[in-house]
Formats: structure tokens, C-alpha cells, sequence
């Protein structure tokens, strides 16, 4: 995407007088601040009503004991299996930026095996990586960051679909509008013609087109 003095949905879907309403009764949702709420008000396609339900989930899965541990908000380096998956290499945070001034994630796809973790562990060693790349953002200077996916020598061993599906999730449904940009660099003719076609589906049309 080209780049922009602030993304779209800062100026299209600022919280007005309708969502402030909406959301008046609920305190721990205005606690999530205005860039927060707007960013599920763009998910949630400019309904109040639907926003605060956006909202309110989100809420709801920071606070919960989903994946294993006592609280999502709360995972860390020392959540189960991601130091271990830090040494692998797989996924990290660059120091620099992208020229959008977007923090990077740069993902090593050969480096991942899907029998070293639980899927829980490799869960936790996502939202890690995804706390990291908002802990660097600066709103309203800095609101999103790019990923790049590095398919060099990845075999078909090395993908994993669970995975995959939960990055998506948690991606679409708790981190809206964080996304700049995905890059797919040099993924393999496999990718192309088996993985693709089953992973595209998962993906909401606003993703697909950063991709």
C-alpha cells in the first residue's frame, strides 16, 4: 500500500457522537481509548451496536484463560514454548522500520516445525510477537505494522495450517487495522497451487488486499 500521513480508518472511523453512546455504559470498553475504539469501529463497519460487541469480545479474550494460560493479556517471553521459539529464529521484530516508518516482523518459515510446539505454545509465541510489534507503535504518529513472511527454502513440512488459521483469527477479529502490509517473499510453486487456495478463504477481503 502506498504510504499515507495516517491510514484510512483514523479519519473515517474516528469515534462519534453515535459510538460514544453506544459504548457510554461500559467502561471497559472506553478505557480501550479512541485510536482502539476506531479501529474496531472499522471492523465493525461504522455500527455502534456491532463495535461494541467487537469491542466488548475483545475485551473478553485479553482477560480470558484461552490457550493455557491464566491470561492472554498477560502472555510474555516467559509464556510456555517462546523462548524456545525464539531460538529457533523463525519470528522476530527488526530494529528498523519500513519506509511507511511501520515496525517489521520478519517470519522464517523454514525455521518452524510444527512437532516441536503445541499448538497452544505456538499460539502463545505469536501473540508475543504481535504484543512486541504494537509495544513499538507510537498512535497516532505510528498505528500499524507490515509483516514478511520469508518462504525461502520452506518445504511443505514446514507449514502449518492450525497455525495459520489462528494467526488469522487473532490478526482479524483482535488487532484490526493493524495491518500495513504482508509480504510473501519467494513462496514456493507448492505454495502457489496447494497451500494458497486453502489459506486464502480464512482471510476477509480488507486482509487479502494488503497481501
Amino acid at each position: 500500500p502506498k504510504p499515507t500521513a495516517e491510514p484510512v480508518w483514523m479519519s473515517q472511523w474516528a469515534p462519534d457522537a453515535k459510538l460514544r453512546a453506544a459504548v457510554a455504559g461500559h467502561p471497559e470498553v472506553v478505557a480501550l481509548g479512541d485510536y482502539t475504539l476506531g479501529r474496531f469501529y472499522s471492523l465493525g463497519k461504522g455500527d455502534p451496536a456491532t463495535t461494541l460487541d467487537l469491542c466488548k469480545r475483545y475485551v473478553e479474550w485479553r482477560n480470558s484463560k484461552k490457550y493455557g494460560v491464566e491470561r492472554v493479556g498477560d502472555i510474555s517471553v516467559s509464556s510456555p514454548g517462546v523462548v524456545e521459539s525464539i531460538k529457533t529464529g523463525k519470528c522476530y521484530l527488526l530494529n528498523s522500520r519500513t519506509k511507511q516508518g511501520c515496525p517489521l516482523v520478519v517470519v522464517k518459515v523454514k525455521n518452524h516445525d510444527p512437532s516441536m510446539h503445541t499448538l497452544d505454545e505456538t499460539t502463545h509465541f505469536v501473540i508475543h510477537v504481535l504484543f512486541q510489534a504494537e509495544g513499538a507503535l507510537h498512535e497516532p504518529e505510528s498505528s500499524q505494522y507490515s509483516i514478511i513472511f520469508d518462504m525461502r527454502d520452506a518445504s511443505l513440512k514446514n507449514i502449518d495450517y492450525k497455525a495459520v488459521q489462528r494467526f488469522i483469527t487473532i490478526l482479524t477479529s483482535y488487532c484490526p487495522e493493524r495491518l500495513h502490509a504482508m509480504l510473501l517473499y519467494e513462496a514456493p510453486g507448492f505454495f502457489s497451487s496447494l497451500c494458497w487456495p486453502l489459506i486464502k478463504p480464512w482471510l476477509n477481503p480488507e486482509t487479502s488486499k494488503k497481501i
